[in-house]
């Protein structure tokens, strides 16, 4: 039967073959493999020296992390995410219930204006309906005064022509007065004419009671235009806030249909974007009937982007008074990579259950953000507390040490002999879950491997003091020649 430790060490043996091979493919110089002779007669000097040669490192896709100098002891980690904050984003919903029809795809790009998705219910039936009924009575009311005007204007007419007949009566009975003194006037004719005078002063009043009637009528009918105009304000105010057009534009002549404005030849309303951004969700299908305000598209801007990140409480105290950090990948390759420098800030209440604070960078505006910085995506956000020079230490990605049993260990390339790397045993210091301080070992700027790493481990496991190189066939010797 099989055991665990013979598969285990099958496995190894079977690893250490295949890296072998890959490692150091064409490593042995110019003759073949048959070429070498290497006598056993002769034993090479001990070296920690391993060959990596161009070969080797593009078969391995080996690269290479400088070491620096950080403030790792003071350098806080906080895992995160980059998220779009509320002033980011835009809901487009249902202003009415009814069907949609849907203009826009997920993650199109859209400028100020463009159609999103149309809609079509009762509800703006309904309005447009209210709208003509109140024309309708704001045109009815308006012929009434038309017609009153008319009225009033024949009525000053005749009221001007009874008080005429009045002042021509008056005359004729102070005339026919004068004459009954010298006997020259009857009686009956007086009478007669103080009776016309009468009469046409009751026709006078009439005419003035009746002019004051017209003319109440008038301002009743002024009154009914006013009141539907002030409804007409309110019906396209929500016209306006169903269609997302503005009074100016529902109420402008129709391009389709020059002689009606715009809210009554819009059969459909069509809800277009206000700002420029990215589609991010698309909520409904085209056909599909939605109830009142029901969300159908997302647009966010992609450049508002903050990153968030959860500070424990108990390390509160650790970034007190930190007003600037650094975001960072949380898989650094061989060579530096971008990073995301803001402002942060600390959200002043904790959550309850999980005890953590809200920690959010806002990058700089003028900065332009790299590529995997994007929304949703993870990463760490470093916050280091300001200190003197001597909390500087020199420090190597913590993903370049690689364990040998209970040995930790690192390749650092040869300064003098690129083609080179030499296993170091790594003296280690603190660590930030990201760096860690290397105490001895290593000068600032030295190149440690990276990807690479475990694939060196391999090949010198069990043999770490000897240098030597591998043959095509994955067999190892000693020795530089």
């Amino acid at each position: 039967m099989t055991t665990h430790r013979d598969r285990t060490g099958a496995r190894r043996r079977w690893l250490a073959a295949v890296c072998s091979a890959a490692l150091f493919a064409g490593a042995c110089g110019k003759g073949g493999a048959s070429a070498h002779d290497h006598p056993h007669a002769e034993a090479a000097a001990p070296t920690n020296r391993i060959d990596i040669n161009a070969t080797v490192r593009q078969n391995l896709g080996m690269t290479f992390a400088k070491v620096e100098t950080r403030r790792v002891a003071k350098t806080v980690r906080l895992p995160g995410v980059f998220e779009i904050p509320e002033d980011g984003k835009r809901a487009y919903g249902a202003r009415m219930a009814g069907t949609v029809e849907i203009l826009v795809t997920r993650f199109q790009t859209v400028e100020p204006g463009t159609a999103l998705f149309t809609i079509d219910g009762p509800e703006w039936r309904r309005v447009k309906s209210d709208l003509v009924d109140n024309e309708t009575r704001i045109a009815a009311a308006s012929a009434d005064i038309t017609a009153v005007d008319a009225m009033i204007a024949a009525e000053s007419v005749r009221v001007v022509e009874v008080r005429t007949g009045i002042d021509v009566l008056k005359a004729r009975v102070a005339l026919l007065e004068g004459l009954r003194t010298s006997g020259g006037a009857r009686e009956d004719d007086i009478a007669a004419a103080k009776a016309a005078l009468v009469e046409m002063k009751i026709k006078a009043a009439e005419s003035s009671a009746r002019e004051a009637e017209l003319r109440a009528k008038r301002i009743e009918a002024v009154n009914r235009v006013d009141a539907g105009n002030a409804r007409t304000a309110i019906l396209l105010d929500a016209a306006s806030a169903l269609s997302g057009m503005s009074t100016a534009e529902l109420t402008a002549v129709s391009k389709e249909t020059p002689a009606l404005p715009r809210w009554k030849s819009l059969a459909r309303l069509v809800v277009k974007a206000t700002d420029a951004g990215l589609i991010e969700t698309v909520d409904a299908m085209s056909g599909a009937v939605v109830a009142e305000g029901a969300g159908v598209v997302t647009v966010v801007k992609p450049e508002r982007l903050r990153f968030k990140a959860a500070l424990l409480q108990s390390d509160l105290e650790k970034v007190a008074g930190v007003s600037r950090g650094v975001v960072v990948r949380p898989t650094e390759g061989g060579a530096p990579s971008a990073t995301v420098v803001g402002d942060v800030s600390i959200a002043p209440v904790a959550g309850a259950s999980k005890r953590t604070f809200d920690v959010l960078l806002s990058p700089k505006s003028a900065d332009a953000l790299p590529a995997w910085a994007c929304s949703g995506a993870h990463a760490f956000l470093e916050l280091t507390q300001t200190s003197e020079a001597a909390d500087d230490a020199l420090a190597v990605p913590l993903r370049c040490i690689v364990k040998d049993g209970t040995t930790a260990v690192f390749f650092r390339r040869d300064p003098a002999d690129p083609d080179k790397a030499i296993r170091v045993e790594a003296d280690l210091g603190p660590n930030d879950g990201r760096w860690v301080v290397v105490q001895s070992g290593v000068a600032e700027g030295n190149e440690i491997v990276a990807d690479g790493v475990h694939q060196l481990l391999v090949a010198t496991s069990g043999s770490i003091t000897k240098g030597g190189h591998f043959h095509p066939d994955g067999t190892f010797h000693e020795g530089d020649k």
